[in-house]
């Protein structure tokens, strides 16, 4: 586990969660941070800028990097929900539906979640 306070200093609120998020996904991978920055084409030592001394990751360079963690930490690093691929599957069928029938099964699913939640 990586030390937040190099992560920390210098950003500002969302920033702040949205990098944490993205150590997360990081540490998570099997590869190093250096094989994950060079394979997004962003310089062999991009993440450490990032994560040890503190850079703002750029939009362009940050969507590089996720491109290459996967769809599933892309969006947990975007907006901290965790999907899993049945979620992203879902998603994708969904977005072909016809508002109408969308408006249907959020009806339905609604009704299917638990009221406890």
């Amino acid at each position: 586990m990586h030390s937040c306070e190099c992560i920390l200093a210098g950003m500002k609120g969302d920033d702040v969660e949205m990098v944490l998020r993205l150590r997360e996904v990081v540490d998570a991978d099997s590869r190093s941070d250096q094989a994950i920055s060079l394979a997004a084409g962003c310089g062999r030592n991009y993440l450490r800028q990032v994560f040890i001394e503190r850079k703002t990751p750029s939009y362009t360079k940050l969507l590089k990097i996720l491109e290459q963690l996967g769809a599933t930490a892309t969006i947990y690093v975007l907006t901290g929900m965790q999907l899993r691929d049945l979620d992203l599957e879902f998603l994708e069928v969904i977005q072909r539906v016809p508002d109408k029938s969308k408006l249907h099964a959020l009806e339905l699913l609604r009704g299917l979640q638990d009221p406890k939640e």
